[in-house]
């Protein structure tokens, strides 16, 4: 076989396996493309508690995703090493889960989404910073302070109070 053939033999060759190995990188970025689809499009999930440890004292809630339960995640919360904020989740709340990594083994429980069970407290476009837990409402326009609450408010000093103020009104009647 002379030298031209050989190397035309070695170009359908080079061709072919050029072919091969562009159908298989294809593949392989296809899939991986799936993939990487997969997990963005499960980065965040909504669902509703199903199981909580709070009486145990754990921010830790089992979430159902899509019919199933899952692993006891850890509910993000308020907190540093100065303020802490409790706000047990409950059993049927709905929330947001966070996958960090866009698999199931681990995430974030998200709370705090309004929804038309959970509607945003009265006056809540008003510019007003409102807490309400249960029938206890605090509520400041950042100038004043206001507190309501169905029941009776207990104020448990360690040592002395000391309210200053121009005026004080207690009942309406001035004091």
């Amino acid at each position: 076989v002379d030298r031209t053939e050989r190397k035309r033999c070695r170009r359908r060759e080079d061709r072919a396996f050029g072919e091969i190995l562009h159908q298989k990188l294809g593949d392989v970025m296809e899939a991986d493309a799936q993939e990487a689809f997969r997990r963005i499009s499960n980065l965040v999930t909504l669902g509703k508690v199903c199981e909580i440890k709070s009486d145990e004292g754990l921010a830790l809630a089992r979430v159902e995703l899509d019919g199933r339960g899952s692993d006891f995640l850890p509910v993000l919360l308020w907190n540093s090493d100065f303020v802490k904020v409790w706000m047990p989740i409950r059993i049927g709340q709905q929330v947001a889960v966070f996958f960090p990594f866009g698999e199931g083994d681990f995430g974030l429980v998200l709370p705090g989404i309004y929804h038309k069970g959970n509607r945003e407290p009265g006056g809540a476009n008003d510019g007003n910073v409102i807490v309400e837990i249960g029938g206890v409402r605090f509520e400041s326009d950042g100038a004043d302070l206001r507190l309501k609450a169905p029941g009776k408010i207990k104020i448990e000093p360690g040592g002395d109070i000391d309210i200053d103020g121009s005026t004080i009104h207690l009942n309406e009647e001035e004091i």
